[in-house]
């Protein structure tokens, strides 16, 4: 299903599913990556900042925050997160991964359909200028018309041409393009209608018609009245169509049709008939000459009259459909083609066959892009290769002052250890033990007792009061 609002974008010849799952895992890994490495590069800084000053304020020392900790941990200490530089990236991050999710799950949606090409699948229907062909009458009930009549309308529908097509097949995605087509027929209207009396019978508006050039003088025709009344004046009769070919039956060459629909339905005889007359012709003769040729013209016309009325009408009694040339032309174009195929839907193509001819035109299914999203691909990339540099670069202005700058906590691991520190500072006069992160786990922190405040001690200290329950219902005396 399409987007029903104007998204303008870029589309991709993939479906709408993969592409928001393959953008999704680019954009949460790229975020996390962003996530990591400008922790490294702000902690990086405030080391530089640190070992050049002397001190920092302990607010610069939050470290990368993401999503509503930003703002709360900026609430709570009534100054900026890591500082109003660092606060200001973190906010613009996360601005931009809320605006990618939510342009992913709005945005990225299935577009129009791609124009692209299909191998074709035998068995289908293959037109030949050289035949063989029917002999003279092509057939209009078999499934070699409904398969043409139907190629036409898939083709349509998914954005293709209609025609006299060199190949098809049973591909629902099927859209002819020029390469498909050996020509088509173009029926238009030729104006403007002609009006009749109603007492006319249906061989007085053929004669009338024919006598103004609207038809060709080889007169066939078919009503809802049978053909005896066709010269009763007084015979009802509605949905009058007529066709005509310009060559007879003999002359074993390319024709043209002029034909002419009625248009309203008459409640009675007093309503004047009004006819609409087409004409119509081949774009291009020599390229289905043989297959023209071979066409009894006016014998078809005859066998075709009964479905070229049906096609003309929505129901009985009702007026003539909208696009009445487009649809005659469509049944011109399957004629050749059910005469082309030699009335068969079983053709294969021969093995040796070049790629150029063994594939058809088609559509696949395509993804809508919006222009942001595409942006924010390569911007993302950059990002990270800026804070990479960021990192480096900074990490290589510590040089020589490492030991002193790596006394700085930043993340929550770092200040566990300078609280272990700080204790054997208060503990041990004397002297501070290096502790390394494997060494947290051997401390605990224990709550107070008698107004005594919480307090961390080393796992082998022997004191059993640690081993109280951290968060204990016991309320102390005096609190």
């Amino acid at each position: 299903m399409e987007s029903v609002f104007f998204n303008p974008g870029k589309a991709l010849p993939f479906e709408a599913n993969h592409v928001r799952l393959v953008l999704r895992v680019y954009f949460i890994a790229g975020f996390g990556v962003i996530n990591f490495v400008a922790h490294k590069a702000l902690r990086a800084t405030a080391r530089l900042q640190f070992i050049s000053n002397k001190r920092i304020g302990v607010a610069h020392l939050t470290g990368w925050l993401s999503g509503s900790d930003i703002f709360t941990t900026a609430w709570t200490m009534k100054r900026s997160s890591g500082g109003r530089a660092a606060m200001t990236l973190m906010v613009f991050a996360f601005a931009i991964n809320k605006a990618v999710d939510l342009s992913i799950t709005g945005l990225v949606v299935p577009g129009v359909p791609l124009q692209t090409s299909c191998f074709f699948q035998a068995p289908g229907l293959i037109t030949s200028t050289e035949g063989p062909y029917v002999d003279g009458r092509p057939p209009q009930s078999w499934q070699s018309f409904d398969a043409s009549w139907n190629a036409q309308r898939t083709s349509i529908i998914n954005g293709g041409k209609k025609g006299i097509y060199k190949k098809f097949d049973n591909n629902a995605f099927f859209s002819a393009t020029d390469a498909d087509i050996l020509t088509t027929w173009d029926c238009t209207p030729t104006l403007p209608d002609q009006m009749f009396p109603g007492t006319f019978a249906p061989i007085n508006v053929i004669r009338g018609l024919t006598a103004n050039g609207f038809l060709y003088g080889n007169q066939i025709s078919n009503s809802t009245s049978a053909p005896s009344e066709w010269f009763d004046s007084n015979a009802s009769y509605d949905s009058l169509v007529v066709w005509t070919s310009s060559v007879p039956d003999s002359a074993g060459t390319s024709f043209s049709v002029k034909a002419a629909v009625e248009v309203t339905p008459r409640p009675n005889s007093s309503e004047a008939i009004v006819m609409r007359p087409m004409s119509c012709s081949l774009e291009d003769d020599a390229a289905v000459e043989g297959i023209a040729a071979s066409i009894s013209s006016i014998s078809t016309l005859i066998d075709w009259a009964p479905h070229f009325q049906g096609i003309m009408y929505n129901s009985s009694g009702s007026g003539i459909i909208a696009n009445a040339p487009e649809v005659l032309s469509f049944y011109l174009n399957a004629m050749f083609m059910v005469q082309g195929s030699n009335n068969s839907v079983s053709g294969t193509l021969p093995l040796t066959a070049p790629l150029s001819e063994r594939v058809v035109g088609c559509v696949e299914a395509s993804t809508q892009v919006p222009y942001f999203i595409i942006v924010m691909v390569p911007f993302l990339f950059f990002a990270i290769i800026a804070m990479v540099l960021w990192w480096i670069i900074t990490e290589m202005r510590i040089g020589f002052h490492r030991e002193v700058a790596n006394t700085l906590p930043y993340s929550a691991m770092d200040w566990m250890l300078q609280a272990m520190r700080e204790h054997d500072m208060e503990t041990f006069h004397d002297g501070v033990v290096k502790y390394s992160p494997t060494d947290i786990g051997k401390w605990d922190f224990v709550a107070g007792q008698n107004h005594e405040p919480a307090h961390l001690k080393h796992s082998d200290d022997n004191d059993q009061s640690f081993e109280k329950p951290l968060l204990s219902t016991e309320i102390p005396k005096g609190s």
